[in-house]
């Protein structure tokens, strides 16, 4: 889903198109799908990465990922997770 401003006419609703797990996304997003597209191919890829951890944890680096860090301390910290 992306929201992005409009101006003082709002544009008229579209409807929701579901797509399946092969499905691609470029012909209803235009280049912005290509790019989404591009990137659901390196997903089975990670997602094996992330399985074969020897600790069963995800390493984020120190500087690049200190918003996510950040973000997951906070959520945590908001459902009393420990």
């Amino acid at each position: 889903m992306f929201l992005m401003p409009y101006g003082e006419d709002k544009p008229p609703s579209v409807s929701c198109v579901e797509l399946d797990y092969d499905d691609p996304c470029e012909p209803h997003l235009g280049p912005v799908g290509a790019i989404l597209d591009e990137d659901m191919v390196n997903l089975p890829l990670i997602q094996q990465g992330l399985e074969a951890s020897r600790t069963g944890k995800i390493q984020l680096s120190d500087y690049f990922e200190s918003r996510i860090r950040h973000f997951h301390q906070t959520l945590a910290t908001y459902v009393k997770e420990e």
